[in-house]
């Protein structure tokens, strides 16, 4: 079992944000300071409902050295270990509170406070530079817990979920491999973008599979609600370092060839360009095959980004073969094809 020390390093590394808790905001709205005590308390409060917290605390307190129970004699034991936890309880907190900067944005470099010293990295400043990568809709955690294990030398991950109780699985996987170069945020993905990630602070963004729309007719037209809207790809690439970079995959081609069009028309001007792929015919490990007549349309069509078939390269962090539900399905022979979109945020 993971060490009490680890478990709640890994409980200052997860962020269950309330319900309607984050300020209203946009990509480029002016910064404003927030009560940084109060999100981390109620991201505290969150952790110690929803994934035990609390009831951890008081049971690491109760423990010494060889794990055996700890406490004095008589009246004072339950006290002394309410304390002990009390004091955990405290730590904990202080860890989430410091990853916040004063406008309630993350601050990676805080967050992630272990792996700073003499890692290998990008330079920036003259010192050394981590990767920041994160992945949107992570449900259970198995492509991005592979991912930050591969990458523990060079990268920081985040994985990034709606539900709590994937995030709970999340959790549970990131605390049995030990990570420390892994954060959870749970909570809507447009809210924690514009109210709590620093702009330019991201080399990569993974989509693995998000859900497609309902279409009842064209591209625009849509009977369900889907995640990768207009404002939200605005809030991406907000999000991103200049040239870093967005890839998404999906095995709906009529959906990749939308997620294509949409990427090349955001914006009055390009805020996206695509990102260099070898095109090879085998469309596996970190080559791609251009899908038929996506890359060569007739002069004056709008879509400029490419879709591909296979996998996106390394350089866009997908760096290791990672299992997952859909790669089960594909290992069954249940999916024969996979598309994917890869661009970087073009320089201002």
């Amino acid at each position: 079992d993971p060490a009490p020390a680890s478990l709640l390093e890994c409980f200052g590394h997860t962020f269950l944000f309330p319900p309607k808790s984050e300020p209203g905001s946009e990509p480029g709205s002016e910064l404003v300071e927030v009560d940084t005590d109060a999100l981390a308390a109620a991201c505290a409060q969150q952790l110690s409902a929803a994934f035990g917290m609390r009831a951890y605390a008081l049971q690491a307190s109760g423990q010494g050295a060889g794990g055996k129970k700890a406490g004095s004699k008589g009246g004072n034991k339950q006290a002394e270990k309410q304390g002990s936890a009390e004091s955990l309880l405290a730590a904990a907190s202080e860890r989430l509170r410091t990853a916040f900067s004063k406008e309630g944005r993350l601050q990676w470099r805080s967050l992630f406070q272990e792996k700073r010293a003499n890692e290998k990295g990008a330079k920036e400043g003259g010192e050394a530079r981590r990767l920041v990568r994160v992945e949107v809709c992570s449900g259970a955690g198995e492509w991005v817990v592979e991912h930050a294990k591969h990458d523990a030398e060079v990268a920081d991950w985040v994985a990034m979920e709606l539900r709590v109780d994937r995030s709970h699985q999340i959790f549970a996987r990131m605390a049995l491999s030990n990570l420390d170069n892994l954060a959870i945020l749970c909570g809507d993905a447009l809210a924690i973008f514009n109210a709590h990630v620093e702009p330019s602070s991201i080399d990569a963004l993974c989509i693995n599979h998000p859900q497609p729309p309902e279409w009842s007719g064209g591209v625009q037209d849509s009977e369900g609600d889907h995640l990768l809207t207009p404002s939200f790809l605005r809030a991406l690439h907000a999000s991103l370092r200049p040239g870093g970079t967005l890839a998404i995959v999906t095995d709906n081609l009529r959906y990749g060839r939308s997620l294509a069009t949409s990427l090349s028309e955001l914006g009055e001007g390009a805020l996206f360009e695509p990102v260099e792929v070898e095109v090879s015919g085998g469309g596996e490990g970190g080559k791609g095959k251009l899908t038929a007549g996506e890359s060569r349309l007739a002069p004056g069509e709008p879509m400029r980004v490419p879709l591909y078939e296979g996998v996106p390269p390394a350089s866009c962090g997908y760096t290791v073969p990672a299992s997952s539900y859909f790669h089960r399905l594909w290992d069954n022979g249940n999916r024969k094809r996979r598309f994917f979109v890869a661009v970087s945020c073009a320089a201002d």
